[in-house]
């Protein structure tokens, strides 16, 4: 069987996992590294003879963003309803010669939030075309037929798998990682980390992290973003802020293990969220973490982290519990995440479950 996984982002580690343990189970896997608007995929799958689409993020190919030659141009939106109609045609051409075409659907819509109706429509088209829509639990089925104002009868639910495929062999002591990164022992560290986007709110929660009392306790964010102004906003808001150390590149695999072991605590203040890799990613490091109650995270957390109702006062408050709560609750509720990371969301039982989705024989929600 060959499956195209669409698009396929290089550098993404959920998507090196899931290709990895789609081969170890004679899936052959093609790459759809080309991802904008007006691609032909319904080609591709022809030249490739393949069995099964599995598409993620349907956006990069019919909006043009920033990327784009057309970023300026005045008939941008026109631009992205036309390849959403192309996008939507060439998926229903797959659908004639395909076995199976699943979509997974990692958020609502674009993160950026361009063209929300054109996103919507395309979603829209998509729930009566393709096969399967893999869902990441329960309260995500029914935020999307909320959203989507559907009802979805052929979804099936497979959870988002944890990184130890990537991180399994790099544990790493906190006073090691603490001084490789040259912080102080004694403070409690609360990390954010990742890309710094604006739907993921990193001036809120530098706003609220200022709000608080923070005695012993230090905001660090490890990230990058794409937009020069946002990271010019960020660093004028934290001048002479001394409890908050800023690291604005992309952070490489090899040090992503350091700042999760030099850490007590992470938050993900993000906003319109479906569903987070990073926060797979805290408990893949027996890390705790800060979320809002949104998407898949309520049913991920296997209790204990802290989680707040999605406003900034939620934020504060969950802040002010962070940098007040012992150690020895902080290392119970890291371990307890490393538990559910290895047992709920290990990559056997997620590959083998997708592979029956490729079959047709996943029973739909």
């Amino acid at each position: 069987m060959k499956a195209l996984i669409a698009p396929y982002f290089e550098g993404n580690n959920y998507l090196e996992i899931l290709q990895s343990e789609l081969e170890e189970r004679d899936i052959e896997v093609i790459r759809e590294n080309r991802a904008y608007p007006l691609w032909p995929i319904f080609l591709q799958v022809v030249k490739n003879d393949i069995d099964v689409l599995h598409l993620h993020w349907t956006h990069p190919y019919f909006i043009f963003g920033d990327h784009s030659r057309f970023k300026n141009s005045p008939i941008k939106g026109l631009l992205s309803a036309i390849s959403a109609g192309i996008f939507v045609i060439h998926v229903f051409l797959c659908s004639l010669i395909c076995s199976k075409i699943v979509w997974t659907v990692h958020n609502r819509v674009n993160h950026e939030c361009v063209y929300e109706n054109i996103d919507l429509w395309v979603s829209h088209q998509l729930v009566s075309i393709v096969d399967t829509i893999q869902i990441w639990d329960d309260q995500t089925k029914h935020e999307l037929e909320d959203f989507l104002d559907v009802e979805i009868n052929d979804a099936v639910t497979i959870p988002h798998g944890n990184y130890d495929p990537v991180y399994s062999e790099t544990e790493q002591s906190k006073p090691e990682a603490r001084d490789q990164l040259s912080h102080p022992h004694e403070e409690r560290m609360i990390l954010y980390f990742g890309r710094i986007r604006p739907y993921k709110q990193v001036s809120d929660l530098i706003s609220a992290w200022k709000d608080i009392e923070t005695e012993d306790s230090r905001l660090v964010i490890a990230g990058n973003s794409k937009d020069p102004d946002l990271t010019d906003e960020i660093r004028s808001m934290v001048e002479n802020t001394d409890n908050i150390s800023l690291d604005l590149r992309y952070i490489p695999d090899e040090e992503v293990p350091t700042y999760f072991a030099a850490c007590d605590i992470c938050v993900f203040p993000y906003e319109k969220i479906f569903n987070s890799g990073s926060v797979l990613l805290a408990m893949t490091f027996s890390r705790p973490f800060i979320a809002p109650q949104m998407g898949s995270i309520p049913g991920v957390d296997p209790g204990g982290n802290l989680l707040y109702e999605p406003n900034k006062q939620g934020l504060r408050n969950a802040l002010s519990e962070a940098v007040s709560v012992d150690d020895q609750t902080l290392e119970s509720i890291g371990k307890e995440n490393r538990t559910a990371a290895e047992t709920k969301y290990d990559w056997d039982s997620i590959a083998d479950d997708l592979i029956e989705a490729y079959h047709g024989e996943l029973n739909a929600e």
